[in-house]
């Protein structure tokens, strides 16, 4: 039994040389309350050193295993490299920081609509100048209604079928009048 705790401790203690520095007394601490705690499960995502001495973002899932008369007696984990994700989510987060520079910079509306619901996920400023409802409104509740409110009705059948259009996947460039809820 002895033996047998002295290769677990140093498993163990091998597993967290490779987690980390920044993350290792945390990932220590997080486990630990897991398991006197004696939660069922625990989803943790931290940084470690692969052989090849490159960091990795790993996910583990922990599932403690409790034995007939309900006792803690095993914890299985699964563990998964997820650093292609996390690298993805970084270079989307670096593009979308980019549109708001760019947007923010620009004296034209510029929009992101979701492909699915056409709902506003994104709005430049200038939208508020040009279109004189504030982007917080403008993306309340159904955004696509708030835009249609927003257009002249003589216009809205022209604008609602060129979003059509552009919705089946063709380009297009169109004029519509809107009238401004700040001054008519």
């Amino acid at each position: 039994e002895a033996d047998r705790m002295r290769r677990f401790t140093w498993l163990v203690d091998e597993f967290y040389d490779r987690v980390h520095p920044d993350e290792r007394a945390a990932l220590r601490q997080e486990f630990a309350a897991f398991v006197e705690r004696g939660e069922h499960m625990l989803d943790t995502e931290y940084r470690a050193r692969h052989a090849d001495g490159r960091w990795m973002d790993l996910w583990t899932r922990a599932v403690l295993l409790r034995d007939a008369d309900g006792n803690r007696a095993r914890v299985i984990a699964a563990t998964i490299d997820i650093t292609a994700r996390k690298q993805a989510e970084a270079a989307a987060r670096e593009q979308e920081e980019r549109l708001r520079q760019f947007g923010g910079a620009s004296s034209a509306v510029i929009w992101m609509r979701d492909a699915r619901t056409l709902q506003w996920e994104y709005l430049s400023p200038a939208f508020e100048a040009i279109y004189g409802l504030s982007c917080d409104e403008a993306l309340a509740g159904n955004s696509m209604t708030n835009w249609i409110g927003l257009i002249v009705p003589d216009d809205r059948a022209h604008a609602l079928a060129n979003i059509e259009r552009v919705h089946r996947g063709e380009r297009v460039t169109f004029d519509y009048r809107v009238r401004r809820p700040s001054d008519g």
